[in-house]
């Protein structure tokens, strides 16, 4: 697996999950939506529940967890960092547009999730997991970071236009890069981001690389 972190957050909604190499496979180039299908860097999308979308078929099911280890890069040590994109406070008591701030001062039901989901006995099943150096996942989270971008996302943006987001904090410097960060992305109601939340998949996470960078998102 690639790595075994909270996704993406879609429209104002988490999910967290871990969708192993063997678990769903990459969009196609055949597939009409999202328009990240035909891109060559790696994103894994969580179907909406009953709503398979065409280009996309689950695999068959593997003997014992399902979920197999490929040898690529495990967090072992996961942190998060938030980015509030919109002109106007996304949820209560979260932060103002322009804010950024350390996680602890996010007071909004997010941060609280973020900052207390971990350790817990639910995240400690990460543990069961070890690299190819045998580290085991270590049962935390740190919520580092977050950011309220006060700009407007549309009411669809595009999956290259979250990733530029997510590159627009670090080259503004509202934020840092850290290898371990899986890079959250929130907008408030009625945004589809990517394109097809809600009606082709329920959240999507994926990676690419900045400045020789390797950034999840």
């Amino acid at each position: 697996m690639r790595f075994r972190i909270p996704l993406i957050a879609l429209g104002g909604a988490i999910a967290v999950a871990a969708c192993g190499k063997d678990d769903v496979t990459q969009p196609s180039d055949a597939a009409p939506a999202p328009d990240f299908a035909s891109v060559g860097w790696g994103v894994h999308v969580m179907p909406a529940r009953g709503l398979l979308p065409a280009g996309i078929e689950l695999a068959p099911k593997a003997r014992g967890t399902g979920i197999q280890y490929h040898g690529g890069p495990i967090l072992v040590t996961p942190k998060v960092s938030a980015i509030y994109w919109g002109t106007s406070r996304i949820y209560n008591n979260g932060p103002t547009p322009g804010a950024k701030g350390a996680g602890s001062a996010d007071g909004s039901i997010v941060g609280y999730f973020l900052g207390h989901y971990a350790p817990s006995a639910y995240f400690n099943i990460n543990n069961t997991y070890t690299n190819s150096s045998g580290q085991r996942v270590a049962n935390s989270v740190a919520y580092t970071q977050f950011w309220a971008d006060n700009a407007n996302p549309g009411s669809k943006p595009s999956d290259a236009a979250i990733r530029a987001e997510v590159t627009k904090a670090f080259t503004s410097g509202n934020m840092t890069f850290d290898a371990s960060t899986v890079y959250l992305v929130f907008t408030g109601s009625g945004v589809n981001l990517g394109g097809g939340f809600g009606t082709q998949y329920c959240a999507y996470h994926g990676h690419f690389s900045w400045n020789g960078n390797d950034v999840k998102y």
